[in-house]
Formats: structure tokens, sequence, C-alpha cells
């Protein structure tokens, strides 16, 4: 009778090998597969954004004002800021009407509950789910105030020029007509693409805090340089520090590889390069500084 042959053990290590030569081949392949679904995810969701603050511009005649202070109450109660403007048009109506505007966010109710409801869409896939304020909801699309810092002062060596959303320190934003933006509708920037906190403690993405809905161009997307915020915790990969006196500066980011999404205020979507020139992201973010963009 014939013996049986079964796997000797250099046979078995090879088989195992050339499996895990075949895993470490495919497995980026599939991520890259998966990354480019959630860059296409992300995507839609700015361009329902567009859509939504197109619609908007045509009921009220103006974009919604970037932050608006209710008299008498501290910008950090009152919640009368783009997000909440775009709820009805991005059908979340029932959570609009909902909102009591005169209570803080994230405490009083029925607001607290209402900040901790998820809107998919203003998520990127691609990013984390943070939600380290009270288990209120961090989001990463944020309005574009311009290329300087919140208070209207100059950064980096650039002269402040107001976009779309600009802020006012008084808090008393202002509603930008299509027509104010004489830089071109396809040359400006409505949106651009932020990273939630990574950590306990840092806020940014945190849409309901009045600070933390606007996003300034003076710096190319995933910048070295260190974002300036209310309340941040620095990695590696996303640096911070703590401002104060509204000298606050949110740069584009995101976990996209190589770049980030922006919104024109025509409603197209770029992918920014973290490469792209300094001068040309400084004009996209501006609105009548009537810049020569070349380069895109």
């Amino acid at each position: 009778m014939s013996k049986k042959r079964g796997f000797t053990l250099v046979e078995l290590l090879v088989v195992i090998a050339i499996i895990g030569v075949l895993i470490a081949l495919l497995l980026p392949a599939v991520q890259q597969a998966r990354e480019s679904a959630r860059r296409l995810q992300c995507t839609n969701n700015m361009k329902q954004l567009g859509i939504a603050m197109h619609n908007y511009h045509d009921v009220a005649l103006a974009l919604p004002i970037g932050v608006m202070r209710t008299p008498g109450l501290n910008v950090t109660v009152s919640n009368s800021t783009w997000f909440r403007r775009i709820l009805p048009y991005i059908e979340q109506g029932a959570m609009f009407d909902a909102y009591e505007e005169k209570s803080n966010f994230y405490s009083a109710a029925p607001n607290r509950a209402l900040s901790q409801t998820v809107i998919p869409m203003m998520r990127c896939p691609s990013d984390i789910e943070a939600d380290y304020f009270n288990s209120v909801v961090q989001y990463n699309y944020a309005a574009n105030l311009g290329n300087g810092n919140l208070d209207k002062s100059d950064a980096n060596g650039a002269p402040f020029s107001p976009g779309p959303f600009d802020f006012s320190i008084t808090y008393d934003g202002y509603a930008t007509k299509f027509a104010r933006i004489t830089d071109g509708l396809s040359n400006t920037m409505m949106m651009g693409e932020i990273r939630v906190g990574a950590k306990e403690g840092d806020y940014r993405g945190l849409l309901q805090y009045a600070y933390l809905t606007l996003v300034s161009g003076n710096l190319p997307p995933n910048t070295s340089i260190p974002d300036v915020s209310v309340y941040c915790v620095s990695t590696p990969d996303q640096p911070c520090a703590v401002g104060t006196n509204f000298s606050y500066l949110l740069s584009m980011r995101s976990r996209h590889p190589g770049g980030a999404h922006a919104l024109q205020c025509d409603g197209s979507v770029r992918f920014i390069s973290n490469n792209i020139d300094i001068n040309l992201i400084r004009g996209l973010s501006t609105m009548s500084g009537q810049e020569v963009l070349t380069g895109l």
C-alpha cells in the first residue's frame, strides 16, 4: 500500500509566505479603493452643501450670515450661524424649528439633544467621528471667512481680504450677495474641509460654537503651521495653539492623502493640493481681491 504524502514544513512555510505576499500586494489597492470611495462621498457632501447655499440665496437674496450675535447674549450662547441657517435646506427643517436661539447649544434643552444628532452629510467619511464636548457632534465643513484671522487682522504676512462669510469682531456678521463676489463665483471659495479634533479637549469641527464655524484660506491645506483655536490639543499631524483676542485661524485640513476639498461659490468642488502656491490659495479665499489666478 502506498503511503499518503502530506505537506512538508518547508512547503507549508512557502505557501504561507506566498499568501502573505499576495495580501501585502492587495491591501494597498483595497485601501486605495476605499479612500477613493470616501473621497467621492466627501465631494458629494460638499456639492449638496453648495446646492443648499444656492437655494438659500434664491430665497433670502443673500448667503446666510456667517455669525450673528443675538442682542444681549454672548456669541457662544447665540446659535445664529450659517450652519443653523441652512438646516432647512439640507432636510433638517425640524431641527431648525426646534432649536432655541437664545439658549446655549451644549447644556440647555432642547438644544443639547439637537446638537448630539448626527447629520451624515456634514461629516467626511475619511475623518474620525468625534464628540468630545458634552457629546456634541463635530463636523468637517466650514465656511470661508477670507485669507486672514477671525478678527480680520493680517496673518502670516498677508493683508486681510474678506471671503463670503466674513466675521466681524463685534460678532455682527453681514449677508453677502453673489453680486458682491467680484472675483467670480468659480474663483472664490465658499467652504473648506476641516479636520475634527482628534483628542479630548480639542473642539475643532464644533460648528455649533460660533468661533469654529469659519475656515481661513491663508495657508495651504494640512500646513505644518499650527491652527489657532479656542480650545485644541496639538498632535503631530494636526498642530494647533490656543489663541486669544479673536486671533483665531483654522486652516483647511483633511485625512485625504495630498490635500483637502473646497466648495466654490458656483457650486463646484475642487481638491486643493497641499502643495498649492500660497498666493493662489489666498486668492481663492478672497471674494473681491482682484487676484489673477493661474495654475488651477
